[in-house]
């Protein structure tokens, strides 16, 4: 419940997970949202500061699905 109250982003995503499901379920979503967020910080050897900045920064067309082929028919042959 400290990240919720620190982190703007995180503080709207539970608000409105406890609209949508209720107390139980909005705490759980927003503590999977940021044990994700620390596992990527813990892969990528950044702190939440650059981990925030990468946020910010436009994505290409196809990054979000990184490892997989352009047509999205399993995963990219090298």
């Amino acid at each position: 419940m400290h990240a919720v109250h620190q982190d703007p982003g995180l503080k709207h995503f539970y608000r409105h997970k406890l609209q949508q499901k209720g107390l139980g379920k909005a705490r759980v979503a927003a503590a999977r949202k940021l044990g994700i967020r620390l596992y990527i910080m813990l892969c990528d050897q950044i702190d939440y500061e650059e981990f925030c900045r990468r946020g910010q920064l436009p994505q290409k067309c196809g990054s979000a699905h990184a490892g997989m082929s352009d047509r999205n028919h399993g995963p990219a042959v090298q």
